[in-house]
């Protein structure tokens, strides 16, 4: 990931119009070169040890020869881009020399030497280019990497089209930009997912190697060992993590019989409920029935006993009229 910052720190000094920029692009692409081989180196010491351990499997054989591939690919690509870089710095100092004399214009284009954007070159190094990575994809095993063939193959074409001209500079370098992008994300990918093995290794590892010191003898029966240390010791983590599973399983267990005991109570309760509310609703049905017979009884004697008073209101009224008849004086009869 450095040599990959750094180069592409390198291309965007490119893109920039600053003083001495081309000494600059090749000290900055020499660098990156630099630390590229050197991990191309380390990772290839690395992976020599690591595929010969007897826990590797065919997907980290894979993984690991696919990501030293693309290691390799890399560093040549860098190499090729530092030496264009190298030519065209030096081609652009012998321009500028010529030009500062008045007799240099005229002959600049017949004594150019090499320009390695020019069709012939560009025809050579894409051929080279083309079989360098066929032959590192072919020797990766399981691993498909003709995109980054196609890609890494395209892409010097393309530039050389697009900086045949002055006014197409930008575009090539944009264009290997891209490629350098592209690679910078499969090699992150293919990292991470070689450290997320090299974890799992990493503990075998430590595992072997406490074993190591107690086995003794052939080297093949010391290998059937160490592989069945490391079964048992898988066979122990799933038998903790069904354990744990059934605890987990008795303690859900339980908590439903809880729940569903106290489902039941609510039930009971409800219908305990439900026949208090009929016997409350019966009951008050009842008093209802027994208060209306009572109105209606009250009503009938109310009416009864307004009738009675009616009639003892007229008896009065009777008597009344003969006490003031019996009271009234006689009057006198007049003669004729």
């Amino acid at each position: 990931l450095v040599a990959i910052d750094a180069i592409s720190s390198a291309l965007a000094k490119l893109s920039s119009n600053e003083d001495n920029g081309g000494e600059k692009l090749c000290t900055a692409l020499e660098e990156g070169a630099a630390v590229v081989k050197e991990l191309e180196s380390t990772f290839s010491a690395r992976w020599t040890i690591e595929s010969r351990f007897p826990t590797a499997t065919k997907k980290i054989c894979c993984i690991g020869t696919a990501t030293q591939n693309c290691v390799s690919r890399l560093q040549v690509e860098v190499g090729k881009l530092s030496a264009r870089v190298h030519a065209v710095n030096g081609l652009m100092v012998e321009e500028e020399r010529e030009a500062a004399s008045p007799t240099g214009q005229a002959n600049s284009s017949e004594h150019n030497g090499y320009n390695p954007f020019d069709d012939g070159s560009e025809e050579s190094t894409g051929t080279e280019n083309a079989a360098t990575a066929e032959e590192a994809a072919s020797c990766s095993i399981g691993v498909d990497t003709t995109d980054l063939v196609r890609s890494s193959s395209d892409a010097p074409e393309k530039s050389h089209n697009n900086l045949s001209t002055p006014e197409c500079s930008s575009e090539g370098d944009r264009s290997l930009q891209f490629t350098v992008e592209f690679l910078k994300s499969r090699v992150n990918e293919l990292e991470a997912e070689r450290e997320n093995h090299m974890v799992d290794l990493s503990l075998l590892r430590r595992k072997l190697e406490n074993l190591g010191a107690k086995e003794t003898g052939d080297s093949a029966q010391t290998e059937i060992e160490m592989l069945k240390e490391v079964n048992r010791e898988r066979l122990r983590t799933v038998t903790d993590n069904l354990q744990i599973a059934q605890c987990a399983m008795n303690y859900y267990k339980g908590e439903c019989e809880i729940l569903l005991r106290k489902y039941f109570l609510c039930m009971e309760e409800k219908r305990v409920l439900e026949e208090t509310v009929r016997e409350m609703r019966r009951e008050l049905s009842a008093l209802t029935d027994e208060l209306a017979s009572v109105r209606r009884g009250y009503d009938n004697q109310l009416s009864q006993m307004t009738e009675h008073v009616a009639e003892l209101n007229g008896k009065l009224a009777g008597f009344e009229r003969e006490r003031s008849e019996q009271k009234a004086p006689p009057t006198p009869q007049r003669s004729g």
